[in-house]
């Protein structure tokens, strides 16, 4: 695994897995708990790498058992911030 030292220490902390995506399947990579008994597993579908000119970087993520779809995006308090519908934003976010 590679990239910012804290966010690798944070994946690992997750005791997940990431993984090769399935040989039948054309997503990137799948994530999933180290446990075998577990049968949750989360694909990523597609992640847009950081650089400096967009201030962000993002991933569109499913869960396998729900069928749910996420996109969890980290970036600048700024960036995100414009990136935002403002009624969708907590009163508190400043």
């Amino acid at each position: 695994m590679i990239g910012d030292p804290l966010d690798v220490k944070m994946f690992e902390s997750t005791k997940w897995i990431l993984g090769d995506s399935k040989p039948d399947d054309l997503s990137e990579a799948w994530v999933y708990p180290k446990e075998l008994e577990s049968t949750q597993s989360i694909k990523i579908i597609k992640w847009f790498d950081f650089n400096s000119h967009n201030m962000w970087m993002s991933s569109i993520t499913r869960e396998e058992l729900s069928g749910k779809t996420f996109c969890f995006v980290k970036g600048s308090p700024e960036k995100i911030y414009s990136l935002c519908l403002p009624n969708s934003l907590p009163s508190d976010f400043e």
